[in-house]
């Protein structure tokens, strides 16, 4: 009681003595996120996209907004800074703009980072929002995929090179392997953006080898 007092009074005196700005149009906030309310009100859902993965096999992207402001500006910063904060502002995000609360799921997946850019970062920006999205949900992270491999960054490359970019990129953790975790689950990959498709994809395609009910993906942003 006394310590939520005190966090209560801290917090207070810390806006105080470093108010707060909207990452968008920079107006000083008066609540504890980053966006101001005609910030927050100007971000529109899009609609969601159907993926096939095989013949008999597809996904569903949801999407809390297009690549634009004032969504964009917060991806930015989540992608310059180590702050995780903006991760978990984007799974904020994510759970009020979609219609993932509305979902029946059994797990969350976030796309797994390499090793070496995990080291380089510090932190895998689709675990955190998976972590922050699971208290939100009441739903389990499970951390089943794997990175085979580093790739380029997707930003640099053809659409046709994107692909062949990430064959092969994902497979089973091995310590879940022959286990079937995902057998007749209902399973929402996460990440923060989405361009082509190539990572929910090639991702998918994994995931479906675990024979799970379903499989779909949410992202902050998608590029329309």
């Amino acid at each position: 009681m006394i310590i939520n007092i005190f966090s209560k009074y801290f917090n207070k005196i810390l806006n105080f003595v470093y108010p707060k700005f909207c990452k968008s149009c920079d107006v000083l906030l008066d609540n504890n996120f980053v966006f101001c309310h005609n910030c927050w009100d100007s971000i529109k859902p899009i609609a969601s996209l159907d993926i096939n993965i095989s013949l008999s096999k597809k996904i569903t992207v949801y999407a809390a907004s297009s690549y634009s402001d004032p969504l964009k500006k917060l991806m930015f910063e989540k992608f310059y800074s180590k702050n995780v904060v903006f991760c978990k502002n984007l799974a904020f995000v994510m759970y009020k703009k979609t219609i993932i609360k509305d979902l029946q799921l059994d797990y969350l997946v976030p796309i797994p980072l390499h090793w070496s850019r995990y080291a380089k970062r510090g932190y895998n920006q689709s675990e955190v929002i998976a972590k922050e999205l699971s208290k939100l949900l009441n739903i389990p992270v499970l951390d089943i995929l794997k990175r085979n491999k580093k790739t380029y960054y997707q930003s640099t490359l053809s659409v046709k090179d994107k692909y062949l970019n990430l064959k092969n990129a994902f497979d089973i953790k091995d310590k879940y392997k022959n286990k079937y975790l995902l057998k007749d689950k209902k399973i929402l990959i996460i990440d923060d953006l989405f361009t082509t498709g190539a990572t929910a994809s090639n991702a998918a395609t994994v995931l479906f080898k675990e024979f799970p009910e379903s499989v779909d993906l949410v992202v902050a942003c998608r590029i329309v």
